[in-house]
């Protein structure tokens, strides 16, 4: 919620969302069998959970705020 490490836990909860699709929602469907909803959700917070992981969070967050400093001082020496 800080944006502290938010690749490291946007990477553990991918990892959770993908065991959790095959192992509870998988046999269901994508979009359910009427009496459970599908896995179309668990989908959706993957592919932002990747998102993350790839990005990272760089506007609003506390670890860009942290190493701003040292951003700054490669940016000047290249």
């Amino acid at each position: 919620m800080l944006g502290l490490a938010t690749r490291f836990f946007a990477a553990l909860f991918a990892l959770l969302m993908i065991r959790a699709t095959l192992k509870v929602k998988f046999s269901v469907g994508l979009l359910g069998n009427g009496q459970m909803a599908g896995y179309e959700l668990d989908l959706a917070f993957l592919a932002m959970a990747l998102y993350l992981v790839i990005n990272g969070s760089k506007l609003l967050s506390v670890s860009s705020l942290i190493f701003k400093k040292s951003s700054n001082e490669l940016t000047k020496a290249s």
